[in-house]
């Protein structure tokens, strides 16, 4: 299963032909999809602004639900009118173990010309998909920034990991590991 920019999700058989190809976004390709264990749904991110999550029907590429990210509140900048509020999705969303949970981080920036500097979205989210439709358990907003490295470029881009415990693990744009 992989997405591309023109918003289509493919799906290709293991004997390299063609299962199905659905047109579900606006941006795919920002990251891979999760798939659950017994392989009949799977989670995709979109990398437009604002980003969202698809749940998709493995066997026919129909939309199970999406769910769009949440205006950022920490943003105190007004956008131009080209831009857009909210942050895409970069990093492959990571599964918990009982599969009541996704987790993905924001991190595309909004390009601002002519402006002093770019705005990000910089945050980490943690989804209940144990229902029919997504709720939002938590999001994270990261505060450190790398003054040397990336100045406040804290864009959560990589996917998570997750340890036996249940512990988070997310890397940033900034240098740091959360």
């Amino acid at each position: 299963y992989q997405g591309y920019q023109d918003g289509k999700l493919y799906a290709v058989n293991p004997d390299g032909t063609t299962k199905w190809v659905k047109t579900i976004g606006s941006d795919m390709s920002g990251g891979g999809s999760s798939i659950t264990r017994d392989g009949s749904k799977l989670y995709i991110p979109e990398q437009s602004s604002p980003g969202r999550v698809f749940c998709v029907n493995t066997s026919d590429g129909s939309i199970i639900w999406s769910y769009t990210l949440p205006a950022p509140i920490h943003l105190s900048s007004t956008p131009e009118p080209s831009q857009q509020m909210g942050g895409g999705i970069n990093g492959t969303p990571a599964i918990s173990y009982d599969e009541n949970t996704i987790y993905f981080g924001s991190g595309n920036w909004l390009e601002c010309n002519p402006c002093s500097e770019d705005i990000y979205d910089d945050r980490l989210f943690a989804l209940d998909v144990s229902g029919s439709s997504p709720i939002l358990k938590w999001e994270f907003k990261s505060t450190l920034e790398d003054p040397q490295q990336n100045e406040s470029r804290v864009s959560f881009w990589a996917a998570p990991s997750i340890a036996d415990d249940g512990t988070i693990y997310a890397g940033n744009f900034n240098g740091y590991l959360y």
